[in-house]
């Protein structure tokens, strides 16, 4: 439970922002580089395998935003996954126990 919670709060600080390129291929696939604080980061959105589509060129226009978006969305998920794979791997006898610490009151009854 507490891996959950802290990995929505990760999720919950900031998608990753900065310039935003993308680039489609001829299987349908889409690729998103993202340059944040001076990293670019490259990430990869589905369309190999599965159902294609014939559509006019405007709708590259407007689906660009969108897949800028999911790519961004994407690349912020790695991130929390990586840092709950590190919560994951911190040793269990030097993890905090639920119910260690208890709470005082501060007048007594």
């Amino acid at each position: 439970m507490i891996r959950g919670l802290i990995g929505t709060g990760l999720a919950g600080l900031r998608i990753v922002g900065g310039a935003a390129a993308i680039h489609y291929s001829d299987n349908g696939s889409a690729t998103v580089k993202v340059k944040d604080h001076g990293v670019t980061r490259t990430v990869k959105l589905g369309g190999a395998g599965g159902a294609t589509y014939s559509c006019p060129a405007s709708a590259d226009r407007k689906l660009r935003p969108i897949d800028i978006s999911s790519g961004r969305i994407k690349l912020t998920l790695h991130d929390v996954r990586s840092e709950l794979r590190q919560l994951d791997a911190y040793p269990k006898s030097r993890r905090s126990r639920p119910g260690r610490y208890s709470l005082q009151r501060a007048c007594p009854t």
